[in-house]
C-alpha cells in the first residue's frame, strides 16, 4: 500500500506517554498531543481555490448589500434633514406669530363645541315636539277625511231628498195651474154682476176685479218660477192668502 494513503486515513494519531509519578507521590496528570492531519497535496489545492473563490463570491456580495443599504441609509438621512428644515421654518412662522396662543384657541373652541352641543340637544327637543304635533296633526286629518266622507253622504242623501221634494212640488203645483179655466171666469163674471148690481151682503171691502187680475198674473207667473224653491214657496204662500181672501166673498 501507499505510505501517503494510510497517512491521509489516520485523521488523528494521540501519543500516550506513560504518567510521572513524583517524588513525593503525587500523581502527574499525562499530556494528549494531536497530530496534523496530512491530505495529498491536489485535495488542499483544490479545496483551497474552491474556498477562495466562495469567499470572494460572499465579499462581493456582502459589498452590494452594503452599498444598497447606504444608499437607503442616505435616503432615509436626506429625508430627515429635510424634515427638520421644515419643523425649524414651521416654528419659525409659529414664532413670529405674536397672536399665536394655543391654549386660548383650545378653549375657544371647546366654547364653541359646547354652545353646538347644547343647540343639538334642543333642537332634538323641538323635534320631537314636531313629530308629536304632526302625528296629532295626521289624527286631526284622518278624522276630518272620516267626516268629510259622512258629510258627503249626508249631503248626497239629502240632495236626493230635496230632487224628490222639488218633484213634488212641481207636481202639486202643475195640479194647481190645471185649475178649469172656465170656471174660474165664471166666477169673476159672478162676481163682477154682484158688484155691478150692487147683490150681495154690502159692499165688497176688496176690489175683486183687481185681485183677480193680480191672481191670474201670479198663476202664469208660477209654472215659470217653479224650479227656485224659495220663490217658490214664498209665492205659494202668497197665493193661499189670496185664495183665502177671495173665497171670504
Amino acid at each position: 500500500m501507499n505510505p501517503e494513503r494510510i497517512k491521509a486515513g489516520k485523521a488523528v494519531v494521540q501519543v500516550r506517554r506513560r504518567r510521572r509519578h513524583a517524588r513525593d507521590g503525587i500523581r502527574m496528570q499525562a499530556h494528549h498531543q494531536t497530530l496534523p492531519a496530512v491530505f495529498p497535496t491536489g485535495v488542499v489545492a483544490e479545496h483551497g481555490q474552491k474556498q477562495v473563490a466562495d469567499m470572494k463570491d460572499k465579499g462581493e456580495r456582502e459589498k452590494k448589500e452594503m452599498q444598497v443599504l447606504n444608499i437607503k441609509l442616505a435616503n432615509v438621512l436626506e429625508k430627515i434633514r429635510v424634515v427638520d428644515a421644515e419643523n425649524k421654518h414651521l416654528k419659525g412662522r409659529l414664532e413670529i406669530k405674536v397672536d399665536f396662543r394655543c391654549d386660548e384657541m383650545k378653549k375657544l373652541y371647546e366654547d364653541q363645541l359646547d354652545d353646538l352641543k347644547a343647540r343639538q340637544v334642543e333642537n332634538d327637543k323641538k323635534l320631537s315636539e314636531i313629530q308629536s304635533k304632526n302625528e296629532t296633526l295626521e289624527e286631526l286629518v284622518e278624522d276630518l277625511s272620516e267626516q268629510q266622507f259622512k258629510n258627503s253622504i249626508s249631503i248626497k242623501f239629502d240632495w236626493f231628498g230635496r230632487k224628490k221634494l222639488s218633484r213634488c212640488i212641481w207636481t202639486s203645483c202643475k195640479s194647481l195651474t190645471i185649475f178649469p179655466h172656465n170656471e174660474f171666469c165664471s166666477r169673476m163674471a159672478q162676481y163682477q154682476e154682484n158688484m155691478v148690481d150692487g147683490a150681495g151682503s154690502g159692499e165688497p171691502k176688496v176690489h175683486l176685479v183687481s185681485l183677480c187680475s193680480g191672481v191670474k198674473r201670479r198663476w202664469s207667473h208660477l209654472a215659470e218660477t217653479f224650479e227656485n224653491p224659495s220663490s217658490f214657496v214664498t209665492m205659494l204662500s202668497a197665493l193661499s192668502i189670496e185664495m183665502r181672501t177671495l173665497s171670504a166673498f
